[in-house]
């Protein structure tokens, strides 16, 4: 029964792994587009630069503070 478990997180693991890949990708090309389409005939105007971090960028950065936080909580 344990290994089972074992095997459903580690496949869960993989597709989480695997979705945040694709909609890392599919951020970046939105970005490319947004690029191309909305910055390039709009140099001056202003209101449209938004920039905000990659998801992945972000997600790694809240592991690693949740896991500080751990670290100080169980010491």
């Amino acid at each position: 029964m344990d290994l089972f478990i074992l095997i459903i997180v580690f496949v869960a693991g993989f597709i989480i792994k695997y979705l945040i890949d694709i909609i890392s990708s599919m951020n970046d090309e939105l970005r490319e587009i947004k690029r191309k389409c909305v910055f390039a005939p709009i140099k001056d105007n202003l209101r449209f630069k938004k920039f905000t971090k990659k998801p992945v960028d972000k997600i790694n950065a809240d592991i690693t503070e949740n896991m500080k936080y751990l670290k100080n909580y169980f010491d």
